[in-house]
């Protein structure tokens, strides 16, 4: 430590180095896993035990399975939390869907159902979609939650260093924000020119998630084309990152919410297009976006979802932090 570090910059130097946030996340991707996998295995049927009839690769078995995995997603976004805190409101949901990866990977895939009931694909697409909105009814409860624990968050820790932008550590500093910032109050919300909240109404939330959508249906068409687990993981991160990122950076006004609920939204249109598709061949979708799971897209699409919104705002920011430097050396 130098003569000119007090006790509290190097503590909050050594907080907020990589190594130590990377492996707070590690801590908290760890934590999930082994409750999802304690609790989920003990509440949930797998589908090649029960079959299609009882569906039960999802929270539509009993309420003894909805009431178990409800209780596993909040105490792993607990946990998660609070080992990464007070790394960002969203480490602890991220940290809960990069668990649930691992009761996804044990759980299996949509073949053994489809294979029970080839001639009435109706019996195993609707309780899919049914279960993709039990889903996205958790994330939006979780992204509630993460705009209440916003204040804690930035209370302790300067908003910019959440989504990686350089920035002072003392807070003072975090007063002085460039033209175009959000506030450390609000910056979950995007703003407008002049630095004030603006948010995107309807018709922009509409727009950013359809073109979300979009994206990942198209990059889902190229990697996701197994029902493999490890690669309907890949698929999912890879997809909801590269169109959440490409989202970001075109709908900057957009709130997270648009962005974690698109993977959901985007699995339900999935099952309800290959309901209607013929199928190549038997236990096989019809829809390659279809190939994977609710819990899948709840997992693995919630994740790549989340790295591409904080890759695009971190961009932006950083073009934003770029450009008032630029101005301030023009104007002396």
């Amino acid at each position: 430590m130098s003569a000119d570090m007090t006790t509290s910059d190097y503590g909050n130097a050594v907080l907020n180095s990589p190594t130590f946030r990377q492996f707070r996340i590690l801590l908290a991707v760890a934590a999930s896993c082994v409750i999802f996998y304690t609790i989920g295995m003990r509440v949930m049927v797998m589908p090649r035990l029960g079959g299609a009839g009882t569906i039960a690769f999802g929270p539509l078995g009993s309420w003894v399975a909805p009431a178990g995995l409800v209780a596993a997603l909040l105490l792993s976004m607990v946990v998660s939390a609070l080992i990464t805190f007070p790394d960002g409101p969203h480490t602890g949901l991220f940290g809960a869907a990069a668990g649930l990866c691992a009761l996804a990977v044990r759980i299996g895939t949509i073949k053994f159902p489809l294979l029970s009931q080839y001639h009435h694909p109706s019996a195993v697409y609707l309780p899919l979609v049914a279960q993709s909105a039990f889903f996205l009814v958790w994330v939006l409860l979780a992204a509630l939650a993460a705009r209440v624990m916003q204040p804690w968050f930035t209370a302790v820790r300067p908003w910019p260093l959440s989504v990686g932008v350089p920035w002072p550590m003392r807070h003072d500093a975090d007063t002085a924000v460039p033209e175009g910032f959000p506030s450390s109050t609000d910056w979950l919300v995007r703003t407008n020119r002049e630095g004030k909240p603006a948010r995107p109404g309807f018709v922009g939330g509409v727009l950013a998630l359809l073109v979300i959508i979009l994206i990942a249906l198209v990059m889902e068409f190229i990697t996701l084309r197994s029902l493999e687990p490890g690669q309907a993981i890949f698929a999912l991160i890879i997809s909801f990152y590269v169109a959440a990122f490409a989202a970001g950076l075109v709908f900057k006004r957009a709130p997270d919410v648009v962005y974690l609920s698109a993977p959901l939204v985007t699995a339900a249109i999935s099952y309800l297009v290959s309901w209607h598709m013929k199928s190549p061949y038997p236990g096989y979708p019809g829809f390659a976006p279809a190939n994977a799971l609710p819990v899948y897209y709840a997992s693995a699409g919630v994740v790549g979802a989340l790295m591409g919104y904080y890759s695009a705002m971190r961009a932006v920011h950083h073009s934003a932090l770029e450009q008032s430097h630029a101005d301030q050396t023009k104007g002396n």
